[in-house]
């Protein structure tokens, strides 16, 4: 973590910042991108996709695109789901 300047603002790639905001952000930043570089073991994944597959076809949920938005963060430290009122977010995490 970089030494906080004493000064209140900070300029950053043109953009003006209060120098605490800049400090949260930048601690959220780094955090995010260690989270992203992490995966899951391959072989755990794979256990937890059959069973997913298995409870996907006794109850028909979810549905293939909740099913492949699931793939694709079951390998990772860190995913993002976003989306509308209704489109299945709190399903597909559940």
């Amino acid at each position: 973590s970089p030494m906080i300047p004493a000064k209140p603002i900070v300029i950053f790639h043109d953009l003006v910042y209060l120098n605490r905001y800049f400090y949260y952000e930048y601690r959220v930043a780094t955090k995010v991108h260690q989270l992203s570089k992490s995966y899951l073991d391959s072989d755990k994944a794979s256990i937890l996709l059959m069973q997913l597959e298995t409870i996907r076809n006794t109850h028909k949920l979810p549905n293939q695109e909740q099913f492949a938005a699931i793939q694709n963060c079951i390998s990772r430290q860190l995913s993002i789901i976003t989306g509308g009122p209704g489109t299945g977010k709190t399903t597909t995490v559940t």
